[in-house]
């Protein structure tokens, strides 16, 4: 249970109209109590003097501190999605980790292939991540000069994945 966790877990208690709430996940023991609308965190059947403090000034920088860092991940993923090589080239990149498929079958022929024009939303590959197949489609019309990715290889986050010569 990392930090983030529990803290949403204590602003959803402090926010609900409940008075306790206890949480079991493997070894981590958590139970939240509300007293005088104050929350009394007990973790492993200790209690923690240092957080039994109202769900307030601490804790709110914290949260409005981690959503800010949310907003900035989620701007550089945005930014960082595709990359111009050249002027008229660029290349499209995973947008998740996970097993990178050519094909839709085994017995079927690639989505792409080099020499290969594509139309914007056309699917060019699929990514399997946790038993889910993704279609991923392209976001620009032009030609296919590269495919980077063999089929069945693990592909990382951000990994280059097709070069694509704009129209």
């Amino acid at each position: 249970m990392d930090i983030q966790n529990i803290i949403t877990l204590i602003q959803a208690v402090s926010d609900a109209n409940i008075t306790n709430f206890d949480m079991e996940e493997g070894s981590f023991k958590l139970s939240l109590n509300k007293v005088n609308n104050k929350i009394q965190v007990v973790e492993n059947n200790q209690v923690m003097p240092n957080l039994q403090t109202t769900y307030m000034p601490e804790t709110q920088h914290i949260i409005e501190s981690i959503n800010k860092n949310e907003e900035d991940i989620s701007t550089n993923i945005e930014t960082k999605k595709d990359t111009k090589v050249d002027d008229n080239i660029v290349e499209i990149k995973s947008p998740i980790v996970g097993t990178f498929y050519s094909s839709s079958s085994p017995d079927a022929a690639d989505f792409v292939k080099p020499g290969d024009t594509v139309r914007k939303g056309e699917t060019i590959c699929i990514i399997e991540a946790m038993k889910l197949l993704n279609n991923i489609e392209s976001d620009y019309e032009g030609t296919i000069i590269e495919v980077l990715a063999k089929n069945e290889q693990m592909v990382e986050y951000n990994q280059p994945l097709f070069r694509i010569k704009l129209a």
